[in-house]
């Protein structure tokens, strides 16, 4: 099951939360981007989605991507379309939204891989009563 994560704030925080709610409950888990996110302490960096077969899965998501100095950048669209082949569930952060709470996506956004099953538009609650211009 493939689920991406798209919109404005939250996405990061939504997307490893209920990758840790399956993982502690025996699923394979992994989280990755079709952007760009902030690197965690523990990823893995792989080119294709076949090396997830010697990865270990434990109680907490595998995070993968590709180095990107103080952040992880996407596999190709193709690997990360494939990764559900090798995990039961793919967590993907689809768009980037540079911390702001509300995105409007431009052309070619977000990067959404066609076999997605779930999409979860995202957006802060701190730009509710707020000037849209100011928050995204």
């Amino acid at each position: 099951m493939i689920i991406s994560l798209v919109g404005g704030g939250g996405k990061t925080t939504t997307m490893f939360y209920i990758g840790r709610y399956f993982a502690k409950r025996g699923k394979k888990v992994v989280i990755t981007t079709t952007t760009h996110i902030i690197k965690p302490e523990e990823y893995i960096e792989i080119d294709s989605a076949k090396e997830l077969e010697k990865v270990e899965f434990k109680d907490e998501p595998v995070v993968i991507g590709k180095n990107a100095g103080e952040k992880l950048s996407s596999l190709d669209i193709i690997e990360v379309q494939e990764l559900d082949k090798f995990a039961d569930i793919v967590l993907v952060e689809a768009d980037g939204a540079k911390r702001l709470p509300i995105k409007i996506p431009r052309e070619g956004e977000p990067v959404i891989p066609e076999n997605t099953d779930i999409c979860i538009v995202c957006m802060g609650i701190d730009a509710v009563g707020e000037k849209i211009s100011e928050k995204c």
